[in-house]
């Protein structure tokens, strides 16, 4: 054994052999012996024969620690009044003979003093970081730890595995993911000490851990991807690309869409297959037409299908799809099949009910459903929401047979163990939901890892795919990119389409992680890293992230405090993979000052005796791969952004029966394009739901309106055509501006509303889409039986409104919003037709920003029915 003289901390000094024994002022780590101080390297042989390795200083530092002194100390024993513990550093300065120290109930920490429980904060053996407080007596030092950044820093699990911190008063076992309460430290990064290089072993000799389900983008919830068939056929293909095509882009495993229910579901309304019992039709919405996309890029992509909404009549008259539950599983297998008929669409996964209410036999018959038309390979994925569904799994093996996934949503890369002990893959099916800046890419990078690394997820789906809607909605820019101008053709490629390239271009669904600490595990100076391995065993793919917390945090849930660091480490491989002699780096750094490295290959690395060495910096992602293949994939830059174009016009005469006309987002009720018996307007855009649908909302929404246009018209001038159906018609229409509310919220939309009733011959003009804030109402001379005319024109401060030509008011503005879209629609659910829409600046008065904020969290409160 050969070693240097002179030792630094965190030096290595040689292998544990026979015969080898640590000292004092060395430790062991991953069989080796280390260094902890600085001195020189003494050897010396004991008495039963073995070799002592030792640190020793010529002179022994004589330090005592002092009043307000931080120092290290392991606790050794724990009663309801205080804990006791031995002093083994002062500040930075090892101690060669330990002090004794005591930490009162009262100095645990600063606040609620009275509410310590001296069994919660600390436990034997825990290693803390604590203050002196005073010299106390002769027999120790009085302590405190009640500061942020002192308590515990190092704690070994009931079942011996070193736990993380999830939160200041909780860590986390990452074997039995048990949760043991601590006063936990936040350690401050000056205050720790990188020396050592930490070794991480990815190694296949203990086996594999769970398999690989793949990496998805959601569209729906709702409306999400309204705008992207209106792009320019060349940045269209582009931006698909983008997101689907392999080893270029985001080249996305899954694709899950919502089956539109005609409602509003966050961005806007999809629409249904089935407006009624007797109405099926296969062509309406976008959602047909991205899967078919998607697939002609990737055939191998995995479709998944989840309603948000129903329409009313599966509710038979009341608010709940499981009143007659083989009506909403009849639904669904028409979906499925239609998919399969129309469009040659194989579904791969269906959902229940996004984040509201499932039913135990609705589960179990749409199961059995699905299986007696032949479609076993639909797998069940149950029940997108919260983690009740586990309990039902287990204690209903019929229940447990039905569903093959459990899905979850938002859950802050954290498990339950009574989900895990069912033996079902776990998916985080609905995640990330964050503005696609920086953050949001290490948000997004973050989860890709430690969804699998804390909580054993093997999916993880982002809403949304694209931020393809009006960034004036509700969660604007919550997509993994961004295209929402397609009459400027510009389109954004976001940071979060790198962050998942760095996953989706080197593994596959069915692709298996390596086992917690053989491959997959948590970085000792934050970050974590997983190691994924194809089915045959020949390739290999390690994706590291360092992911600061102020950098990488997500919309939801609340991300607990934690702190990384500049780091080395080796990656040591063993088993199967010790005969690797080369790989390939890909790493993006992200940085906020505007300038990013995102996914950039570097050399190939050789790996000399299955040692790769790397230095790690802090907000970093770092693949490792066998895989050969890999692309940034890149086109010229799109055209520049411009505003929505004026004057616009819309005839509807280019578009399909059934289709949804460029630029519009329907926010409540279905607006779609048909065929009229009126030769003068041949096409209309008609609105088609006659009920109430069973809302995903909380509020319930029952004013159909349409959107169009820029959030911050100002001055405008506006008309169309309209007319109320002759059979199931509703009562009233209305043509609106600077309306400033969609999604969720639509209900309490604000603006200028100006409604005709032609029945009553009657108009009323109101600030807001309810008619709860009236302004003026009256007759209306000149109104017709069929068409009428609609035209209303703001400028400034002033009103006017016509019907036909001849003026029906006007009137001064006193508190509506000073901007916001184009709307027009109806006073109630029932039919009426809208045609050629001319909108025009009247470029009278300068243009007034106006924007409100408003707190628009998904929450859901999980329910089932037995």
């Amino acid at each position: 054994m050969s070693a240097p003289r002179i030792c630094v901390p965190g030096q290595r000094i040689c292998h544990i052999e026979n015969g080898t024994t640590a000292g004092n002022g060395t430790y062991q780590r991953n069989g080796f012996i280390y260094s902890s101080m600085a001195g020189y390297l003494k050897t010396n042989k004991t008495e039963d024969g073995q070799v002592l390795i030792e640190i020793k200083r010529d002179i022994e530092q004589n330090v005592v620690p002092s009043v307000d002194a931080v120092v290290t100390a392991r606790v050794t024993n724990v009663n309801p009044r205080f804990c006791k513990c031995l002093i083994l550093s002062v500040g930075k300065i090892g101690l060669s003979e330990p002090f004794r120290g005591q930490i009162r109930k009262e100095d645990v920490r600063a606040t609620e003093k009275d509410k310590v429980e001296m069994y919660k904060s600390f436990r034997p053996g825990d290693i803390i970081v604590a203050r002196v407080l005073s010299l106390g007596d002769a027999h120790s030092y009085l302590l405190t730890t009640a500061e942020n950044e002192l308590g515990v820093v190092m704690a070994t699990s009931e079942a011996g595995a070193n736990m993380d911190p999830i939160s200041w008063c909780e860590m986390k076992c990452p074997k039995t993911l048990a949760i043991e309460h601590r006063k936990v430290a936040k350690v401050q990064p000056k205050y720790i000490h990188y020396a050592e290089d930490v070794t991480y072993p990815v190694d296949d000799t203990s086996g594999y851990g769970r398999r690989f389900d793949g990496i998805g983008g959601l569209s729906g919830g709702g409306a999400t991807s309204v705008l992207l068939q209106n792009y320019p056929e060349q940045q269209r293909n582009e931006i698909l690309d983008y997101l689907f095509k392999p080893n270029f882009g985001a080249s996305l495993h899954l694709l899950k869409v919502e089956i539109g229910g005609d409602a509003q579901s966050t961005e806007g309304t999809e629409a249904s297959h089935m407006h009624n019992s007797w109405d099926e039709n296969y062509n309406r919405g976008y959602e047909w037409w991205l899967m078919k996309e998607a697939k002609k890029r990737n055939p191998n992509i995995l479709l998944y299908g989840l309603p948000w909404a129903w329409p009313g009549w599966i509710g038979n008259g009341t608010r709940d799809p499981y009143t007659d539950i083989e009506l909403p599983a009849n639904y669904i297998l028409k979906w499925i099949l239609g998919a399969k008929k129309y469009h040659n669409l194989t579904i791969d996964f269906i959902g229940i009910w996004n984040e509201q209410a499932y039913d135990v036999k609705y589960i179990k018959l749409l199961r059995k459903v699905l299986d007696n038309n032949s479609l076993q390979h639909v797998r069940i994925v149950a029940a997108d929401g919260g983690w009740g569904i586990v309990n039902d799994i287990n204690n209903d093996s019929d229940l447990a047979k039905a569903i093959d996934f459990i899905g979850v949503h938002y859950p802050g890369t954290e498990s339950v163990m009574s989900a895990i002990q069912t033996g079902k893959q776990l998916w985080s099916s609905e995640d990330y939901s964050t503005f696609n800046d920086n953050i949001g890419g290490g948000c997004w990078a973050r989860l890709l890892n430690q969804n699998y690394v804390n909580g054993r997820f093997t999916g993880t789906i982002s809403w949304n795919l694209i931020a393809s809607y009006y960034d004036a909605l509700p969660f604007a820019r919550n997509g993994l990119m961004t295209a929402n101008s397609p009459w400027s053709g510009n389109y954004v490629v976001n940071s979060p389409i790198w962050m998942s390239a760095h996953t989706t271009q080197f593994t596959l669904p069915g692709w298996k992680y390596l086992s917690h600490g053989s491959g997959v595990g948590k970085l000792k100076y934050g970050g974590s890293y997983v190691s994924l391995v194809s089915p045959d065993g020949k390739e290999l793919t390690i994706v590291i992230e360092t992911m600061s917390h102020d950098h990488s945090i997500c919309v939801r849930p609340p991300l607990p405090a934690y702190t990384v660091a500049q780091q080395n480490i080796t990656i040591k491989l063993g088993g199967s993979f010790a005969k690797i002699t080369e790989v390939t780096a890909w790493y993006s750094q992200l940085k906020f000052d505007g300038k990013n490295d995102t996914f950039m290959q570097k050399v190939d690395i050789k790996v000399p005796n299955g040692l790769i060495h790397l230095r790690l910096d802090v907000d970093q992602v770092v693949t490792i791969t066998t895989i050969k293949v890999g692309q940034k994939g890149s086109y010229p830059n799109p055209p520049p952004s411009k505003p929505f174009p004026v004057p616009y016009k819309e005839d509807f005469e280019a578009y399909e029966e059934v289709s949804h006309p460029n630029n519009f987002a329907q926010q409540v009720g279905v607006f779609e394009v048909r065929k009229s018996e009126d030769t003068q307007h041949r096409n209309i855009l008609r609105q088609v739901v006659l009920h109430s649908p069973i809302h995903w909302c909380p509020n319930n929404l029952v004013f159909p309106i349409n959107l169009i246009g820029n959030f911050n018209w100002t001055d405008i001038s506006v008309s169309v055509d309209v007319q109320i159906g002759k059979e199931n018609g509703t009562d009233g229409v209305f043509l609106a501006a600077r309306v400033d509310k969609g999604g969720c919220q639509s209900f309490y939309a604000n603006g200028v509303f100006f409604y005709i009733f032609p029945a009553a011959k009657m108009y009323s003009l109101t600030y807001d889409l309810s008619r709860t804030q009236l302004v003026a109402k009256g007759p209306i001379s000149n109104i017709q039986d069929g068409w009428n005319n609609l035209e209303l024109i703001v400028e400034g401060y002033q009103l006017r409104g016509s019907v036909n030509g001849q003026l029906t008011f006007e009137h001064t503005i006193d508190k509506a919003p000073l901007s916001g879209f184009i709307g027009m629609g109806t006073s109630s659910y029932g039919i009426a037709d809208f045609d050629n829409l001319h909108i025009f600046d009247t470029n009278k008065s300068t243009v007034i920003s106006y924007e409100e904020h408003i707190d628009e969290t998904l929450y859901f409160v999980p329910r089932h029915k037995p």
